[in-house]
């Protein structure tokens, strides 16, 4: 994976840009998924992550913008609100787990 620190368009198949929250101190995510999700991380020993890719919420953003996010929210202390779940296979899948968000705002 490569970081990126800003928006960069792609133009290969199979790309994408990903964006990953970073959180200060890992969390233990366990009480937020199924028990098949916690076997599966459990499994890597993995039950205690920090840092996250999050994925708007499709219905919510019709018009989500790559670059207007990235613009507007990279590198600054932010909060998150969303789902998250273990996604178990999928080659965009940085993170073992993952974030739906639904609302990001900028943290003061």
């Amino acid at each position: 994976m490569q970081e990126i620190d800003r928006y960069r368009k792609t133009h290969k198949e199979g790309e994408c840009i990903t964006f990953i929250l970073k959180t200060d101190k890992p969390v233990d995510v366990t009480p937020y998924l199924s028990q098949e999700e916690i076997d599966f991380l459990s499994e890597d020993g993995t039950t205690w992550q920090s840092e996250f890719m999050i994925v708007p919420d499709w219905e919510k953003y019709e018009s989500f913008s790559e670059k207007d996010f990235a613009a507007q929210y990279s590198h600054k202390r932010v909060r998150v609100t969303g789902s998250l779940f273990c996604p178990m296979a999928g080659w965009q899948n940085v993170t073992p787990v993952r974030m739906d968000f639904s609302k990001v705002e900028v943290a003061e």
